[in-house]
């Protein structure tokens, strides 16, 4: 089964936006985003060079949103290095694909992108985001990705539609 096709588009809109930022930006040659759909299921993972060689890269998978068509909910997974094996993301509840987005950009508890003394690798500083950091990605997520804030609305997609 694949995604219904109006899903598809907003889940591709929404991931090109958000594949494009790079925190820190003077990482922006060095780390590169990319997603890939596989029926119902959706791959967000970082694009490496492979051993050096230039022109050579891998994608690293780094999270699996899975949507449900039974209810239009979304289920996160993570993925500790081994291809084939995603486990599911522990304690939360939200089922919508944005806010799924946002914990995914957050990582609390380093599962996506790891962390080097306590620090996200997906962070300017030891201390978090920059400003301008921080307004890019919360232009790309919309309400959903300030704590504390509900969206204005959730479409039946899982996905935040902003200002309505």
């Amino acid at each position: 089964m694949s995604l219904p096709v109006h899903t598809r588009h907003l889940v591709e809109r929404l991931l090109a936006r958000y594949c494009a930022r790079i925190c820190p930006p003077s990482f922006e040659r060095q780390v590169r985003l990319g997603y890939r759909i596989e029926g119902r299921h959706v791959v967000l993972h970082e694009v490496k060079p492979m051993f050096g060689i230039p022109g050579t890269s891998r994608a690293v998978d780094a999270a699996r949103f899975s949507y449900r068509p039974t209810d239009g909910s979304w289920r996160l997974a993570y993925n500790r290095g081994e291809p084939t094996r995603w486990r599911p993301y522990p304690a939360l509840r939200e089922r919508a694909f944005v806010r799924l987005l946002a914990e995914v950009d957050a990582d609390p508890l380093g599962l996506f992108w790891g962390r080097v003394n306590g620090a996200s690798l997906r962070w300017c500083s030891a201390r978090g985001r920059c400003a301008d950091c921080e307004a890019g990605y919360r232009s790309v997520l919309g309400p959903a990705g300030h704590a504390g804030q509900a969206p204005d609305r959730v479409h039946s997609t899982g996905l935040v539609v902003p200002g309505s």
